[in-house]
């Protein structure tokens, strides 16, 4: 298989990614309007994402067991499909507990979508030197998703009102489309063989992961897990601090695609960083990319604080794809279990923490809650120095 065509079958995979990012990064826009509909304070803001992000993320591992256990070729789109209908009907809300719970209807169909589609890209690739690259990808479909949704959130926003968001679900049944129309190109990765013979990636479903593995993937969830609070923090945030600057609904809209966006180009360098060169030094880089940008970006203004949102959103998203890798090379008998880990209970105990945040905007004021990350991010930097070196590592050292 030629490398252009396994480009193509991960994007395939990540045609669904993008549809489920997409779809559920229509709230963080959002929230300056909504709050304004249901009287929210920044505290129930952060609860609101907190909602859908806990409901798409801290189950994740759960549905990566299962789908290292039951592997059907339609669970992909099914759950591409359901996140596209339940958001898209948040016109229907007349209240706050009704948004929170299609916030949350919708993650459930992101949480059964990461880790199976991460867990199939991976099985994609043979090369194990490709490996980061392959997710990377693939979480760039997802990350496209999500930078383009602010700006397209704000668009039906500003053209058809509310009402409008119920009729953007005709994307992501069209993409959902695609991917069952060329299901039968990548249905051998999902029953877990490469594209020749054998099982590409070790896994054997439902064998249980050694112990010994824990300490460092806690490590490595804990790098992620800090990493992910300071990028939901600013994604949920950030229209409000360009608000209190005094742009409207295009200034914000414009900041958070671009800092969603430099996440896709930051996963993409990392990602072949960590194939080409060494992932634990592109982890530690990224992290000092994302905090410096990141106390940058509160002391400017006009032109160079979108540059330095830019820069701190590449360093944020960076991590992503080599810590999938990496854990999957922890776990390799579970890619499922491992991707869920990664992807989204990290990202859930982050969403969780968005709401401390926004107390913290609350009781002091915007500025020091988005100061308050700056710390969280240097703080990461240097655990990736303490993760066990892998085979990969080795022969990259070595060559």
């Amino acid at each position: 298989m030629t490398i252009l065509q396994e480009i193509f079958l991960i994007s395939l995979i990540g045609l669904g990614h993008f549809t489920v990012d997409f779809y559920m990064g229509f709230f963080p826009p959002l929230l300056p309007y909504l709050s304004r509909v249901y009287a929210l304070n920044l505290t129930e803001a952060g609860v609101l994402v907190g909602a859908a992000a806990s409901a798409s993320s801290l189950t994740q591992p759960i549905f990566g067991a299962v789908t290292d256990r039951i592997r059907s070729p339609w669970l992909l789109p099914a759950a591409a499909l359901l996140t596209t209908c339940v958001v898209s009907m948040v016109s229907c809300a007349k209240s706050y507990p009704l948004l929170m719970l299609l916030a949350a209807g919708g993650g459930i169909g992101s949480a059964l979508y990461h880790p199976f589609g991460a867990a199939v890209a991976t099985r994609l690739i043979r090369a194990q030197n490709r490996k980061a690259t392959a997710v990377s990808i693939y979480s760039a479909f997802g990350s496209f998703g999500a930078a383009v949704s602010p700006l397209a959130a704000v668009f039906v926003l500003l053209t058809w009102g509310l009402d409008g968001f119920f009729y953007a679900g005709s994307l992501g049944a069209l993409l959902v489309c695609i991917m069952v129309a060329f299901r039968g190109r990548w249905l051998y990765a999902v029953k877990g063989e490469d594209n020749s013979a054998g099982n590409c990636d070790g896994v054997r479903v439902g064998e249980r992961w050694d112990l010994r593995a824990s300490l460092p993937l806690l490590l490595l969830i804990l790098v992620l897990f800090l990493r992910s609070w300071a990028q939901h923090a600013v994604m949920s945030f950030v229209s409000f601090w360009f608000e209190s600057l005094g742009m409207g609904e295009e200034g914000y809209g414009l900041g958070l695609s671009l800092f969603l966006m430099s996440g896709v180009a930051g996963g993409l360098i990392c990602g072949a960083f960590g194939d080409k060169r060494n992932r634990i030094k592109a982890l530690v880089l990224s992290g000092v990319v994302s905090a410096l940008a990141l106390a940058m970006f509160l002391q400017t203004s006009g032109f160079w604080s979108f540059v330095c949102l830019s820069l701190a959103g590449a360093g944020m998203n960076g991590a992503l794809p080599i810590s999938v890798v990496l854990a999957q090379e922890m776990l390799p008998r579970n890619a499922g279990l491992a991707s869920g880990m990664t992807l989204g209970f990290t990202w859930g105990l982050s969403g969780l923490a968005t709401a401390l945040t926004g107390l913290i905007g609350d009781l002091y004021g915007l500025g020091a809650a988005l100061w308050s990350l700056v710390p969280i991010l240097v703080v990461s930097i240097p655990i990736p120095l303490f993760l066990p070196v892998h085979h990969h590592e080795k022969e990259t050292a070595g060559a």
